[in-house]
């Protein structure tokens, strides 16, 4: 697995940042945590060079550094979960598009291009790209309540800095200032179309995409539609609504949600002409994932072998261990075909004999 994610890491990095950066993300895949001479060493290359992809990585968060116990010279690390992110892309864009819009979506483009921006600047750049493709011009102030709105809403967050003069530098924000909005002038952006010199009052502050935003979007989206396709609309807009009203007493990826009261649910549905019983409600969010898994397991049991391989499928799933011999009896197979079907099953990992 490693060497087949590192295939792919390779030819992400490559296609996005050329050779260059690629050799030394490949290297920091391979040799794990490393300081700045020992890529230089073994990837032969400039070390002018490795600084530079060093800088590109770091700047799209691919690459995170550490002090070395000296604290003067820095190790790196790849993240290589996040290179595999930068395939997602596309989606994380057209999800903004069809939930907020086109200026929306051009905010998001812009900064996962560059990785990060300054507000006044994002703004001034989707209004540059506005006024080249439409007839008519976006306003300054609207692009600016579109940027507060994907800043509230959590789809962006601010990046973390350094507030010491460290040779390594200790990034570090607080959380209440992850999403506090920053002063955006709309008469010092109108002056700046005119003008080469920007001194923009939130120029030190950096906005970039908050990616687990988008994943319980995603998520939110696979639950809805499982339930949709299990049972029917009605169950999928009431486990919507369930996970809409979560979000205001649960943190986002709690295996458990805490309970709705009904009220609230009463108040949403009336909204839509539907009627509500007693009581309060809470989505089992884990156990839902869990139960969806182990039906499409079943479904390519029962696709790959037959409804009897399915069968026996699921009652070692519900005694979670069993006799061979018990097999036969309680699924109702004979005892030939229980073996011979038995035997398949562990033989493409779908069992396995704890006693090897």
């Amino acid at each position: 697995m490693s060497a087949q994610l590192g295939k792919v890491l390779s030819l992400i990095l490559c296609e996005r940042f050329g050779p260059v950066v690629e050799k030394v993300g490949t290297y920091l895949f391979q040799y794990g945590t490393t300081p700045l001479l020992y890529i230089k060493r073994n990837t032969e290359l400039p070390l002018s060079k490795v600084k530079e992809s060093l800088c590109i990585l770091i700047k799209y968060r691919l690459v995170s550094f550490v002090p070395n116990k000296n604290e003067n010279v820095a190790n790196y690390s790849l993240d290589a979960e996040k290179v595999l992110l930068m395939l997602r892309y596309p989606k994380y864009i057209n999800l903004i598009k069809k939930k907020f819009g086109d200026e929306s979506e051009m905010i998001i483009e812009e900064i996962l291009q560059r990785s990060y921006w300054t507000a006044s600047e994002l703004i001034l750049k989707v209004h540059e790209r506005l006024s080249k493709n439409t007839e008519n011009t976006v306003p300054l102030l609207e692009l600016k309540e579109k940027f507060i709105s994907l800043v509230t809403a959590k789809y962006l967050i601010r990046l973390p800095y350094s507030e010491g003069d460290k040779p390594i530098p200790d990034l570090k924000i607080n959380d209440k200032e992850l999403h506090l909005v920053p002063n955006i002038d709309i008469k010092q952006l109108i002056n700046a179309k005119s003008s080469t010199v920007h001194d923009f009052l939130d120029r030190n502050i950096y906005w970039t995409v908050n990616f687990d935003r988008f994943h319980q979007d995603m998520r939110d989206k696979i639950i809805v539609t499982a339930f949709t396709i299990k049972f029917d609309e009605n169950a999928g807009e009431f486990v919507k609504l369930l996970l809409q009203q979560m979000y205001i007493r649960t943190e986002p990826w709690a295996d458990v949600s805490n309970p709705v009261p009904i009220l609230e649910i009463k108040d949403l549905l009336k909204k839509q002409t539907r009627e509500a019983s007693g009581g309060s409600f809470q989505i089992y969010l884990k156990e839902a994932f869990t139960q969806f898994a182990w039906e499409i397991v079943e479904q390519c049991v029962l696709e790959k072998f037959d409804s009897k391989a399915a069968r026996i499928f699921r009652l070692v799933k519900l005694k979670k261990y069993i006799e061979s011999d018990q097999i036969q009896q309680l699924a109702m197979i004979p005892a030939k075909e229980a073996k011979r079907l038995s035997y398949q099953l562990l033989e493409e990992n779908f069992l396995k004999n704890p006693r090897t």
